[in-house]
């Protein structure tokens, strides 16, 4: 159990590192747009590159971790796998992986939004529901978005590691 913690661990910097070069190049980036072409007072504007920027963000961090996170379902096998392996295992696989990443970033800011309303668009009526109901609805949204990860990264060492099929 400790390997599998320190393997999270080393997977969550694996994948905020680069998430995190990104959010701060394209927020700077964007930022000095936004500064020389004088939107940067605009509120819209402001509350657009934010939603970019996360977005983005998210999206490199989900990319970084289907492709490192295969170490995590051999680890619970009692199989020796590194990172190392794990990218050279998906390797040639970023189409699949671009997309897989690009429905789940979809699915889950979706999700997150109907339920919480972040983003700046105004709260949905769960979130105007009592406090209590609203707590067990993000807590149910949070081990959905989980087992769904853990079932694709299954799926993901199955296929490019141990080489089994996918059913379609």
């Amino acid at each position: 159990m400790l390997s599998y913690f320190g393997r999270s661990i080393l997977l969550a910097l694996l994948t905020a590192i680069p998430s995190i070069l990104v959010g701060s190049v394209l927020g700077a980036v964007i930022g000095m747009l936004l500064v020389a072409t004088g939107s940067v007072f605009s509120p819209a504007a402001g509350q657009a590159l934010g939603v970019f920027v996360g977005l983005a963000t998210l999206f490199v961090g989900m990319l970084f971790f289907y492709r490192f996170g295969i170490v995590l379902p051999a680890t619970a096998l009692g199989r020796p796998f590194g990172f190392g392996e794990a990218w050279r295992a998906t390797r040639g696989t970023l189409g699949a992986v671009l997309l897989l990443t690009l429905i789940t970033t979809v699915a889950e800011t979706l999700g997150s939004f109907l339920i919480t309303g972040q983003a700046g668009f105004g709260a949905p009526p769960l979130v105007r529901s009592p406090l209590s109901f609203a707590f067990a609805f993000v807590q149910l949204w949070a081990w959905f978005v989980t087992m769904i990860g853990v079932s694709l990264l299954t799926a993901l060492y199955g296929h490019y590691v141990e080489k089994r099929e996918l059913a379609v």
